[in-house]
């Protein structure tokens, strides 16, 4: 069933006609749970293009990856996807710059510290830019 909603707004996002995209913004905020030592713990992506990437190029990432966190991998979880001018750098964790190939800034929100140390990994072996905040 929370499945079905990500099918549905990804359909739905591409049955809005061009302007309607154009407004939907350069950014993607991604909220979806996970296990944290068995409790569900809801966690907090901001996925922003770059200069220079394309709102289809923006549009389609964005969708990948909350269909990879709703139900990709055989999971079954509920995913919001929201459309923003940009992510917003209050409270946020931490930021990996340049993201999937430079295209993209991947701001991180609601994380620990052993989270946050691996997505630093993460972000630098994929040729990123780690940088955390306070």
């Amino acid at each position: 069933m929370r499945f079905h909603f990500l099918v549905s707004a990804a359909l739905l996002a591409a049955a809005l006609p061009l302007q309607a995209q154009a407004q939907s913004g350069r950014a993607c905020m991604i909220e979806s749970p996970i296990q944290t030592l068995g409790a569900p713990t809801l966690i907090t992506d901001c996925l922003q293009g770059r200069k220079g990437t394309s709102r289809s190029a923006i549009k389609d990432r964005c969708e990948g990856v909350a269909w990879n966190n709703a139900g990709g991998m055989g999971r079954s979880n509920s995913v919001n996807l929201t459309w923003l001018p940009q992510c917003p750098r209050r409270d946020a964790d931490a930021v990996c710059r340049g993201a999937y190939e430079g295209e993209f800034d991947t701001w991180h929100y609601g994380r620990n510290e052993g989270q946050l140390a691996s997505l630093a990994e993460e972000c630098e072996a994929d040729g990123g830019q780690w940088e955390e905040f306070e």
